[in-house]
């Protein structure tokens, strides 16, 4: 077979099988705490509080999804990674969007108390 043809058919075995990727990102908003065991579960969600914690921002966090990763599953994934990493127990306000090839995830990762709800911040 030619070096043409196996060219074009790893690139159709490399689409067949689905490739993707996904990426995170960050910007600090505060001071991070020891990483968090990975089997620790992360809250996620679209509100902006907590009800029953008060919450301290440490970073906003996005994931970024392309190919066969471009979905929620994975981007939700990556964010509690990520959240786990800076000591995180949970990530709020997240936003979402969704496209053909890539998808785009963005939240604010918090670490959680036990007490009376505080006011959201402002902003995001």
């Amino acid at each position: 077979m030619a070096p043409r043809a196996w060219g074009a058919l790893v690139v159709a075995a490399l689409v067949a099988a689905g490739c993707g990727s996904t990426s995170t990102y960050r910007v600090m908003l505060g001071m991070p705490g020891p990483a968090v065991a990975a089997r620790t579960p992360v809250r996620i969600t679209r509100g902006a509080a907590l009800p029953g914690f008060r919450v301290t921002e440490v970073a906003l966090v996005q994931a970024v999804g392309r190919g066969s990763h471009a979905d929620l599953p994975h981007l939700a994934e990556a964010l509690e990674a990520e959240a786990l990493s800076l000591g995180c127990d949970a990530v709020i306000r997240l936003r979402h969007v969704q496209g053909l090839q890539q998808a785009v995830a963005i939240g604010v990762a918090v670490r959680t108390t036990p007490g009376q709800d505080a006011a959201p911040a402002q902003g995001l």
